[in-house]
């Protein structure tokens, strides 16, 4: 797929939920398994979390808060429907470090850990033409 077809599109009843969405494109990344310099950040970023994280910081986070809030009003149990950043959180707490899956997914789950955002990422080249075509 050509990144210029790329569009990203929002049900009009997700927004109304009140979830912000946002999407980049960006090209000509390398994935692999793992970076030197990037590890040395992730040690770091982990350190100072598991400093600042608790449990009762998690249970209190008006971040965390709101995708419970969202999953009671579509009505989703918060214990078996845990949020991305909350499950990061708990696993950062249980374990000292989340695991490593390849350098892209590494660093959103970085960036989502310290925002306590839900974030994602999608290699476009495999998106199916088919289906990309039958959503505009």
């Amino acid at each position: 797929m050509d990144s210029n077809e790329f569009q990203f599109r929002v049900s009009s009843a997700v927004l109304e939920l009140g979830v912000t969405a946002v999407y980049l494109l960006i090209e000509g990344m390398e994935n692999r398994l793992q970076d030197g310099e990037f590890d040395a950040y992730k040690k770091s970023l982990f350190e100072r979390l598991k400093l600042e994280y608790s449990d009762q910081f998690i249970k209190h986070d008006p971040i965390v808060g709101g995708f419970r809030e969202l999953h009671t009003k579509i009505g989703y149990s918060n214990r078996k429907f845990v949020s991305s950043p909350e499950n990061l959180a708990n696993i950062l707490l249980r374990q000292g470090s989340i695991p490593t899956i390849n350098l892209i997914v590494d660093i959103y789950n970085c960036i989502s850990l310290e925002t306590r955002s839900a974030l994602g990422s999608h290699d476009i080249s495999k998106i199916d033409r088919y289906m990309f075509n039958k959503m505009k």
